[in-house]
This record gives structure tokens, sequence and C-alpha cells, in this order.
């Protein structure tokens, strides 16, 4: 059964960035006027649009310290996606100079906003007392947050520590359930982690954790459309 990992692998989010250079940016032949007009007026959101396009070089040459910079400033005016970015960048330590507590710093902040995959990468540190104390309790927290909001591996995780019992108490209708949510999800260990719990399972348990899976993802659908509607309006 896989177990909590560590942050090594990035998913599919940044690719690697240097400091930050002084001086203001200029504009680039592939940057519409009006997002760096709305970057440089303090946009958080065309921001992190300038900080994507240099990251990826999409439209524009790769310039990782542009995309640091633009990154940083959304970051600061409060864009969860951006502080999220930045918590990439420093536990990496590609570029930047690796930095574990300002990692969780970014990720915390983000993760307060309730932003799903900086709220698991927490729960990671939490867990491994990275850049923090390790503190299970809080990692429990973190973790069944981004599971709640629909964060694939989160669920997988919340489901293995609840069938491994080593940092919570054991539960295996509620690990049985967790690892169903993420088999929808297309989590590709969930249906042999299942498997492995019904050999300890009654066909009770089983029952009842079919039940309660289909009652989480009923409510985190609902979680998910009620967001949708928040932000259309």
């Amino acid at each position: 059964m896989r177990h909590l990992q560590l942050l090594a692998a990035v998913l599919g989010v940044l690719s690697t960035v240097i400091l930050l250079s002084c001086g203001e940016s200029q504009p680039s032949p592939g940057i519409p006027p009006a997002t760096l007009a709305k970057a440089e007026a303090g946009e958080p959101e065309a921001q992190y649009t300038l900080g994507l396009m240099y990251d990826y070089g999409d439209g524009v040459p790769e310039d990782d310290a542009q995309a640091v910079m633009w990154y940083r400033k959304a970051a600061e005016h409060g864009l969860a996606e951006a502080q999220c970015n930045l918590g990439i960048m420093y536990y990496n330590g590609s570029s930047l100079p690796q930095n574990n507590a300002e990692a969780f710093k970014w990720f915390r902040k983000a993760a307060e906003q309730g932003h799903s995959e900086s709220q698991y990468r927490l729960a990671l540190m939490y867990s491994y007392g990275v850049g923090v104390l390790r503190d299970d309790t809080e990692a429990f927290r973190w973790i069944q947050k981004a599971a709640e909001q629909g964060h694939t591996e989160a669920q997988f995780n919340l489901g293995a520590l609840y069938g491994d019992g080593e940092r919570i108490q054991q539960d295996d209708v509620q690990a049985y359930s967790w690892f169903t949510v993420a088999r929808a999800g297309g989590d590709k260990d969930a249906k042999e982690a299942i498997e492995a719990l019904q050999d300890r399972m009654t066909l009770e348990q089983i029952t009842e954790a079919q039940k309660l899976s289909r009652n989480i993802q009923d409510r985190i659908e609902a979680s998910k459309q009620k967001a949708e509607t928040i932000v259309s309006e």
C-alpha cells in the first residue's frame, strides 16, 4: 500500500526558477498589452498570468527571474495559485535558494484560502516535519480538507492513514470509502488498496463503506457546485 510521500515530485505545475532580478519588466512581443498594463497596475490575476507565460515560455522566451517576480507580486496580493507556486519553488530549490520554511509559509497562506493543492502539500510537510515541527494532528486536518475538496492524492492518502492506523485510529470503513472516492477520481493505486482491505472486512463493513463513499462524493460535488455558483456571481 502506498504511503504518504514527501514533496520530491512536482505535480505538473512549475519549471525551475532563479533569484528575482532587480529593475522593471520590459514589454515582450508575446504579452498582450492589456495584460501587461493590468499586471503593472497591481492586478494579481494578470501578474499570475505573466508568471505562467515566463515560466513556460508561452509566447515569450522562458525567463525564470521574470516568472518568479510576477508570481511573487501576485502571491503578495493574496492570489492562492501564485502562493502555491512560490511554495513549490522554494521547496524544490532548483534555482531559488532551497528554503523549507519559506515553502511552508506560502503553502500555508494558500491553504488557508481553501487551495486544495496547498492543503495537501501542507499536510505532507506537517506529516514529515519539513519546514515545521512534525504534527500528526495538523497533517490529518489539512489532508482531510484537501480530500473533501476533491484532491485525489489526498483522498488516497487519507484512506492509507485510516487503513494503516499508525498515526490515527484504524478504521477500515473510512479507509475503504476514501479509496473508493480516490478510485472514482482516477487514482491508479486505489483498486489494489480496496482489494487488500476487502480481505479483512465483513460484508456489512463493505456495504457501509460503499454507502459512505457515495455520501462523500455527493458532498464533494455539492461543494464544487456551490463554489462555481459563487464564482459566477
